[in-house]
């Protein structure tokens, strides 16, 4: 009941959380111990599939030991192989918590080798996370550097164990140690094209590493943008990259091919690259993009990452004659959906939609004033990644409330994906958006 209670504040908010903790047994919620006799496997179960199915797929829950998940997850993951999958929204592999203290971390590990080398293969694509314990002798910087790497980490409790930290910082690793937790992508180098011409196609090759031990377990975008440099004028091009695939240690080439408009304005335009979050209220907020380790290719203002290099459009120059449909799009800040929180409207009035989470269908009520009952009102459902799903409504209303179903169970001749969608009511003089969880 307690994670029933929870799960519409996951569901509104999951965009900004990392990763959930499973928890709920026991003191300090690390499913050892239990005053309540649920320190077995069944209630443990029971505990992590009511988590897993109130929140959203896109995210992860981290149990506290791979013993632990594989117990729970039992029949499906009855050994290591079976339990790797690429970003699957099942819970077999949404991951584990760990500590750091001694080589079997105070029990985490019934068979070091076995689980180590099963966390090395897992957690290339779930999270791993955890924190260090009461010190031994085989906290340090050496066996620290080594595990941390074979077990891909994310992120560590900076709060404890105090005096393991202070040996780290002791013996000269907690540098390295933050700065190769998680993913830290680094340029190496590129190939650009000085100048094109209208029309014609734009191709991209970059090389990057990953000197990080993990990489992204989240969604994450690649676009190219070009902004122009007189008035700022942005354009983005969409890319298939998936970043979560840029693994801790490998060194990734990529090409990325697009094509420049014909009715692009000719000029001087700087190449960037963007890897923001998909989720509609983030994808244009420069504090969830990724940032690269160069030096001086990081505009803050934007989240873009320069690469120091300028392309000039000219109806004069060279250029491919571009056949494919990936081309540049202008980048319109007016439709962005940015807004984190919910304003307060004065003109139409997004009440919101019953039932939430729904299946198959939800009714938006939508209430209009009198004075603005005849500006035009268009109502959209967008997908987390930004892409538009439905246009349920596009003209003027009637003032007074109006009810406006969106059945997910026929779209294009097929029903709708579960997950969060985002609902966004536009007019002349207003704008607002509102999450809403189609749940199967």
């Amino acid at each position: 009941m307690h994670i029933d209670q929870l799960a519409p504040v996951w569901q509104a908010n999951y965009d900004v959380i990392d990763y959930i903790e499973a928890g709920f047994i026991g003191a300090w919620g690390e499913w050892y111990y239990s005053s309540n006799g649920l320190n077995n496997t069944n209630d443990r179960r029971t505990v992590l599939y009511a988590i897993l199915d109130a929140l959203p797929t896109e995210r992860s829950v981290v149990i506290r030991t791979p013993g632990y998940k594989s117990a729970s997850t039992k029949p499906r993951c009855r050994s290591p192989g079976r339990c790797v999958r690429r970003f699957q929204p099942r819970p077999d592999w949404r991951t584990q918590r760990l500590f750091f203290t001694s080589e079997d971390d105070y029990g985490t590990y019934e068979d070091i080798e076995a689980d180590k080398t099963y966390l090395n293969l897992d957690n290339r694509y779930v999270p791993q996370g955890g924190e260090t314990c009461n010190p031994g002798t085989f906290a340090h910087c050496t066996n620290a550097l080594a595990d941390l790497a074979r077990m891909r980490w994310s992120g560590l409790n900076k709060d404890y164990h105090t005096a393991v930290l202070q040996r780290f910082i002791a013996e000269g690793c907690m540098g390295e140690i933050k700065r190769r937790l998680g993913y830290r992508f680094r340029l190496l180098d590129a190939t650009l094209p000085d100048s094109l011409l209208p029309g014609s196609e734009f191709r991209l090759n970059f090389s990057l590493v990953n000197d990080g031990w993990a990489s992204p377990f989240n969604p994450r975008l690649v676009e190219v943008m070009l902004r122009n440099v007189q008035d700022s004028t942005t354009y983005f091009l969409e890319t298939g990259e998936d970043p979560r695939f840029w693994l801790g240690g490998d060194t990734v080439a990529t090409e990325i091919i697009g094509g420049i408009p014909a009715n692009l304005p000719a000029g001087r335009y700087e190449i960037m690259l963007n890897l923001p979050d998909p989720m509609p209220q983030l994808k244009r907020r420069n504090v969830f993009a990724i940032r690269l380790a160069n030096l001086n290719t990081w505009d803050e203002a934007t989240g873009y990452n320069s690469l120091l290099h300028d392309l000039v459009v000219d109806p004069a120059a060279g250029g491919t004659p571009y056949t494919g449909s990936a081309f540049f799009n202008i980048l319109d800040t007016s439709t962005d959906i940015e807004p984190l929180e919910r304003n307060v409207p004065d003109t139409h009035i997004l009440e919101g939609n019953y039932p939430n989470p729904f299946n198959p269908s939800t009714i938006v009520r939508l209430n209009v004033l009198p004075a603005y009952s005849i500006d035009p009102v268009e109502l959209t459902i967008f997908d987390i990644t930004g892409k538009r799903v439905k246009t349920l409504l596009d003209r003027a209303l009637a003032q007074g409330v109006h009810e406006i179903e969106w059945d997910g169970s026929n779209h294009s001749g097929s029903p709708v994906n579960s997950g969060v969608y985002i609902l966004r009511l536009k007019s002349s003089s207003h704008f607002e958006t509102l999450k809403i969880q189609l749940v199967r």
